[in-house]
Order: C-alpha cells, then structure tokens, then sequence
C-alpha cells in the first residue's frame, strides 16, 4: 500500500508539471464589450482548441481518479489494537450560543464513532482538537469534550482549542502532550489526508478509525475533499 501510494503520488506530481508546462497560455490582453480575456499567442485552428480543451478534461479525470482512490484506500480505516492516545479531528459546531451549542451531522458521527472506542480502552486518553470558527458559539474541541462526556466516557480529555484545519489539528496535538501509539477518528472521506498530515507532522505509529459519512452533503464533501487531497500532495 505504501508502494502504491507514493507511486500515485508521483504521478499527481507528474501530473501538475504537464499541466503547467504543457498548456501554459501566453498572454495577450484583448477587449471585446467591455470585457478583457487572454488568447494564445498565434492563430489557433478550432480542432487545436478542441485537443487542448480534450487534453485537460482528460488530466482532470485521471486527477479526480488518482484522488479518488487515495481517499478509498483508507475509507474504512481500522485502529491498531493497544493504542496510547486517541485524537478526535474536529467539525463544525452549531449554536447560537454556548448554551445551544450542538456538534452538527459530520461532527456527531466522528464522536459516537470515538465514544464506542473509547469505552472499550477506558485508560486510553483523548485528545479532542478544533479551534473555534467564526460562526460556531464554542471551540469545537470543548464541544467534543462536553460530548463525549456527556454519553459516558470517563476516559482523560485534553482540548487543544487552537486549530483552525487538519494540519493544525495534528500538529498542534502532538505539541501538547506525548502521544505514543495513535488512533485518529475522523470522517471516513477525510482519514487517508488525516493519515498523511499526521505523518508528515512527525506522528509515525498512527492508525485510523474511520466514521461513516451518512451526511445528506456526502457527494459535495467527497468533491471538496479530491481537491483537498490534490492540493496537499502537490504543494504540501
């Protein structure tokens, strides 16, 4: 697996390179009503125009495709069997304030997925991690540790608050306590970037647990996460 994901790597590298070298435009500004567009330098015949606009289409399909079974090859993520911590990725909270305060769709499944793994290690401890956003009325990790306590687990619970995405989240995790053998529970779409991020930060015995996504936003989530994993392959 490792093998095939580092040669899937390469190939969105490979990828991104052709993209920018091969169809780099040349400008040349115009103006047409008001508007101005760029055209490629000399006279392009309408078939060059159709085999330019076939030749992304078809590097777009093998990006979304390569992404796609990134993010497949560890959907249903399992934990290892003794692990030391367990880190719970963050979502969105919703709320008008701190009193209404509730995890939303995505953000709930994550922490029944966490809840039920955490009861059977009662001596593992937790770190919930999620800073607070804009238009949430508590940081996302002092939601999850309301949660998570509130159906029953009394296992420790450290909230690191101030993380505003994924690569923030582990990172931040890992500065404030020691985290041996980890299990990170997040979306099931979410768990190969997770994984990766949480290699990259320096956290080598990671494993997942993966929460299934019954969210009505799957497809879009799915979407925006092809993208996610492009960008962070190619550029970090």
């Amino acid at each position: 697996m490792k093998m095939a994901t580092s040669y899937l790597v390469l190939v969105m590298r490979v990828i991104a390179s052709l993209v920018l070298s091969k169809f780099k435009f040349y400008e040349q500004e115009c103006s047409l009503h008001f508007c101005s567009f760029y055209i490629i330098r000399g006279n392009l015949t309408m078939k060059k125009i159709l085999m330019i606009i076939g030749a992304l289409i078809g590097v777009g399909v093998i990006y979304a495709a390569v992404c796609l079974g990134l993010i497949m090859s560890e959907h249903r993520a399992k934990p290892m069997a003794q692990p030391d911590t367990i880190v719970v990725l963050g979502a969105q909270v919703k709320g008008k304030n701190a009193a209404t305060a509730h995890p939303a769709k995505m953000l709930a499944e994550r922490l029944r997925t966490a809840a039920v793994y955490a009861k059977a290690n009662p001596t593992v401890k937790i770190v919930v991690s999620g800073g607070q956003g804009t238009d949430e009325p508590i940081s996302e990790a002092a939601m999850m540790s309301q949660y998570l306590q509130a159906h029953g687990v009394h296992n420790p619970i450290i909230e690191e608050n101030k993380s505003i995405n994924t690569q923030q989240n582990l990172a931040n995790s890992k500065k404030i306590t020691r985290l041996g053998q980890t299990v990170i529970v997040t979306s099931d779409f979410h768990m190969y970037r997770a994984l990766y991020l949480a290699k990259k930060a320096g956290i080598k015995d990671v494993s997942g647990l993966a929460a299934v996504s019954r969210s009505s936003a799957t497809f879009r989530l799915y979407v925006r996460e092809i993208i996610a994993v492009g960008k962070t392959l190619i550029f970090g």
